[in-house]
């Protein structure tokens, strides 16, 4: 597999979503997925948004410690108010997200 930011002449865009995994195991395949997305963070040319499962490895490349929510699993329906750019996208103020998690960024400056 070629390296997408090893291009000097293209823009890429990663998405990392939901997975039956957990983020905060230490399995050689989660170990080099942070890694490589630490390598990711660290360039210009590709930029990355995660999420759920994502979003969690992008904060462990980015130093965060993740686990299980101290909490148990929680679920909510919860609204979102959009910011200007937000709301022209979407064509509304807010939006009506459903969250169900069990793992949570446990760092104290994000608690």
């Amino acid at each position: 597999m070629t390296d997408p930011h090893q291009s000097r002449f293209c823009r890429t865009d990663t998405n990392l979503d939901g997975e039956g995994h957990n983020s905060f195991d230490d399995s050689p395949w989660i170990k080099t997925l942070v890694e490589y997305t630490t390598s990711v963070l660290a360039q210009d040319r590709v930029r990355i948004i995660g999420v759920c499962f994502g979003h969690q490895i992008v904060g462990r490349a980015m130093g965060v410690k993740v686990g299980k929510n101290p909490d148990g699993w929680e679920a909510a329906v919860h609204r979102v108010h959009l910011t200007p750019k937000g709301k022209e996208i979407f064509q509304k103020d807010s939006l009506v997200i459903t969250f169900c998690l069990g793992s949570a960024n446990t760092s104290p400056s994000l608690t």
